[in-house]
């Protein structure tokens, strides 16, 4: 595993993480 797949995979994981915070959020402000 290469320095660069290690970015794209942390890169990868932290858009995913913001995508289901955002998600929560909006579900929980009904």
């Amino acid at each position: 595993m290469s320095f660069g797949d290690l970015c794209l995979f942390l890169a990868a994981l932290f858009a995913f993480a913001t995508l289901i915070l955002k998600v929560v959020e909006v579900a929980t402000r009904k």
